[in-house]
């Protein structure tokens, strides 16, 4: 059973509020309840590490593409905050993020070949951590979106790559890197 708590406000002064405590209360609740809690707190780097050093037993979901659009950088100063997610991680969504946006169109193209290798440091540190937690299933959703998160052509509005080949490309890729990692999978 899951159930989702949804917040819309992208405000930290919002988030350090009393009614948006009590909301992170009450997700943290519903991860020690094997509950599912979701919310737009955990856009930046910062927000998210002061969440999750104040709620150690909240299960996050992973989409770091985000934070790197946010930061507009592959995010190389934040390796603790990187780790402290991981340990709290259940899922990941594999979606490969950019500078300037948090999908780049085709994660195969070479021209974002350190966009993607970047996200598999992340997610091996994720898939280690839950090693090392003792979770018997890892899960991964390549999660790549269909416009406008996927690029589209001018005028036509024809979006530039496949969206079932990307998102079966990168489960296929991913599913590989985490049996190369000797995770258990099944």
């Amino acid at each position: 059973r899951r159930a989702a708590i949804m917040a819309a406000s992208r405000s930290w002064q919002y988030l350090m509020s009393k009614r948006a405590i009590l909301l992170l209360v009450i997700a943290a609740l519903a991860a020690g309840l094997g509950l599912f809690a979701s919310q737009r707190y955990f856009a930046t780097p910062w927000q998210t590490r002061e969440i999750l050093n104040k709620f150690p037993d909240l299960r996050v979901t992973c989409d770091f593409s985000h934070w790197v659009c946010v930061c507009e950088r592959l995010l190389p100063d934040m390796g603790e905050t990187i780790a402290l997610a991981a340990r709290q991680c259940h899922h990941v969504h594999a979606r490969v993020g950019f500078e300037e946006g948090p999908q780049v169109p085709d994660p195969a193209a070479p021209e974002y070949a350190v966009h993607l290798k970047a996200h598999e440091v992340w997610w091996n540190v994720i898939w280690q951590s839950q090693a090392t937690r003792g979770m018997e299933v890892s899960t991964l959703t390549p999660e790549f979106g269909p416009p406008p998160y996927l690029h589209t052509l001018p005028y036509t509005n024809v979006p530039v790559a496949d969206l079932a080949d990307v998102c079966d490309w990168m489960a296929v890729r991913e599913r590989a890197n985490f049996e190369a990692g000797q995770f258990a999978i099944r």
